[in-house]
């Protein structure tokens, strides 16, 4: 079994233990670009997750919703304040990261946000582009410009530039220069 596949198998043992509670979430990182590029092998999944309310974190539902799952853990590292959900049914065990919705992601993940891969949910387009600059801006990670870049460059007739931090892609176009014809093909899409 491939990377890829076996990534997919934990999404999709932890999507169904999360959707059986009614948590809405969806996936993302480099797993994306990996299975839209039709890559074997991938290297980074996290899971956002929608909180129940404005304040409140949603780990505490996604441990509550894989009890009794035999295959996934949750591990929470108090002194980072993160939660990661370890597939075990392989090895090496897969390490799914939780992350608060609108920390990295949208709030609401709704059906305008997500799209389905693979029978999996992920952020959609816009939404992968946009958690993925976001990431780019506190770190420029090669693997996160080169996501970027080929979803600007790919996928542009189906993002939604109102979902792009102007300012963020501004700085990333200077140090991305190949993606700005994408970006200005978008633009032209509502210049137009």
């Amino acid at each position: 079994m491939s990377t890829i596949d076996t990534f997919l198998d934990a999404a999709a043992t932890l999507s169904t233990g999360l959707s059986k509670r009614g948590i809405r979430h969806a996936f993302y990182g480099d797993i994306v670009r990996d299975i839209l590029q039709g890559n074997p092998d991938s290297k980074e999944i996290c899971c956002i997750v929608e909180s129940a309310g404005m304040n409140t974190c949603p780990f505490r539902r996604v441990r509550d919703a894989l009890q009794g799952v035999p295959s996934m853990t949750a591990n929470f590292t108090p002194w980072s304040k993160r939660l990661h959900v370890v597939y075990t049914k392989v090895s090496p065990p897969i390490r799914i990261e939780i992350l608060p919705s609108g920390e990295t992601g949208p709030l609401s993940l709704d059906d305008s946000a997500v799209m389905m891969l693979r029978g999996v949910p992920f952020l959609n387009f816009s939404e992968l582009i946009r958690a993925r600059l976001k990431s780019w801006m506190i770190g420029q990670k090669d693997t996160q410009a080169r996501d970027i870049i080929y979803f600007l460059q790919k996928y542009w007739r189906r993002i939604d530039i109102n979902r792009i931090p102007e300012a963020d892609m501004s700085v990333f176009l200077r140090c991305n220069t190949v993606a700005a014809p994408a970006w200005l093909a978008i633009n032209s899409r509502y210049t137009t």
